[in-house]
C-alpha cells in the first residue's frame, strides 16, 4: 500500500504536494483549489489488485481537470471507476454531464478530456482499469461515460464489489487477484450495459423486450412502477414511457397484463391459496388482487378457479 498525506507538511506546501501525488497515483491531472489560502488537507491511498489499481482519496473542495494537455501526456489508456463516498461531484465527459452523489459511481475514459468539480470536501474510491477490460463489451463499443449510476439493478453489484475489493489487502495470490479484477470489470460492464439503454444505443424494440423480461422476472414485487424500473435499468421515466408508445399497450397495461396472465396460470393449480397467488403476482392485499382480476376477466379469482377445475383447465381463457 502507498499512502500520501499532505497534513504532515506545512500548509503552504500542501497543495503543491497534492498536485504531484494525484498525477503519480493516477494519470496526469490538473487540480484547481477553490480556497485561495491556507492548507490543503488531503490523503491518497493506493493498492494494486492484478491489473486493477485501487485508490481511496479524501480531499477538499476543488476542480480536477484532465484536459487535452493532460490527455496528450497520458501514456496508457485506462478507465476510472469512481465511487463517490462523501460530497458531490459534477462529472463531465463528451456530451454528458452528471451530478454524482454519495453512493453513486461514474466511469471516465483517460483517452478523452474529462472534468470533475466538487462542491465541498469529498472522498471517493477510484479504481483504474486498463482499457481492454471494458472496451468492446457493449453494443457499438460505446460506454455511457460520466453517467451517474446508483445501486439499482446491476449497479448494486458493481458498487458492492468496489467496497469489498477496497477492504482486501494486497497479499492475495496473483491468480486470485486477476480473477477478482476480471469479476470487477464484468460487474461494471453489466451496470454500464443497463445505463446504455438511455443513450438510445439499443433499438426501442430490443430495450422494450429487456424491460418486459425484467417485469416478468419480478411480478411478485408490489413496488414495480415506472419509477422503480427506471431506477433499476438506468432509464429516465420519459424514455421508459416512450418505449411503449409504439407498442400495443402502455407500460402500466403491460405490467397489469403480465400479472393477470401469470395469475391465470397459477390458479389452474388447486394447491396454492388465492391469497398466495395474489402475492405471487404483486398483490399482497387479497381485496386488491380480487379487484384487479375482476377488472381483467369479469369474475373474481375464486370463480375463475372453480370454472377452470370444472372444465379440467380447458375452459378458462385469457381475455
Amino acid at each position: 500500500m502507498a499512502v500520501w498525506d499532505t497534513r504532515a507538511l506545512p500548509e503552504g506546501e500542501q497543495f503543491e504536494y497534492y498536485q504531484q501525488v494525484i498525477c503519480r497515483a493516477f494519470v496526469p491531472l490538473l487540480p484547481i483549489a477553490s480556497r485561495g489560502d491556507g492548507g490543503f488537507a488531503s490523503t491518497v491511498e493506493t493498492l494494486p489488485l492484478g491489473a486493477l489499481n485501487r485508490a481511496s482519496v479524501a480531499s477538499q473542495r476543488q476542480a480536477t481537470h484532465h484536459g487535452p494537455s493532460e490527455v496528450s501526456a497520458t501514456s496508457e489508456a485506462y478507465y476510472f471507476v469512481n465511487l463517490q463516498l462523501r460530497g458531490r461531484c459534477l462529472a463531465r465527459q463528451g456530451g454528458t454531464e452528471s451530478v454524482v452523489a454519495p453512493g453513486q459511481f461514474t466511469v471516465l475514459d483517460t483517452t478523452r478530456p474529462f472534468y470533475l468539480d466538487f462542491d465541498s470536501d469529498w472522498s471517493m474510491l477510484s479504481f483504474r482499469l486498463p482499457h481492454e477490460h471494458l472496451a468492446g463489451r457493449l453494443p457499438g463499443d460505446r460506454l455511457p461515460l460520466a453517467a451517474a449510476i446508483d445501486d439499482g439493478g446491476a449497479g448494486s453489484a458493481a458498487i458492492g464489489l468496489t467496497r469489498t475489493l477496497w477492504s482486501m489487502r494486497d497479499d492475495l495470490p496473483a491468480h486470485a487477484a486477476e480473477d477478482l479484477a476480471r469479476a470487477f470489470a464484468a460487474a461494471v460492464s453489466a451496470a454500464l450495459g443497463a445505463a446504455a439503454f438511455d443513450d438510445g444505443e439499443l433499438l426501442p424494440e430490443t430495450t422494450r423486450a429487456v424491460v418486459v423480461q425484467y417485469l416478468r422476472d419480478r411480478l411478485a414485487d408490489p413496488s414495480l412502477s415506472v419509477r422503480s424500473v427506471s431506477r433499476a435499468l438506468a432509464l429516465s421515466p420519459r424514455r421508459l414511457h416512450a418505449l411503449f408508445e409504439g407498442a400495443d399497450e402502455t407500460f402500466a397495461a403491460t405490467l397489469r397484463g403480465l400479472r393477470m396472465r401469470r395469475a391465470v396460470e397459477l390458479l389452474a393449480d388447486p394447491r396454492p391459496s388465492i391469497t398466495a397467488v395474489g402475492e405471487a403476482v404483486g398483490y399482497p392485499d387479497p381485496a386488491s388482487f380480487a379487484r384487479a382480476f375482476r377488472g381483467a376477466f369479469g369474475a373474481p379469482p375464486s370463480a375463475f378457479r372453480h370454472r377452470a377445475h370444472e372444465s379440467h383447465g380447458t375452459g378458462a381463457r385469457i381475455a
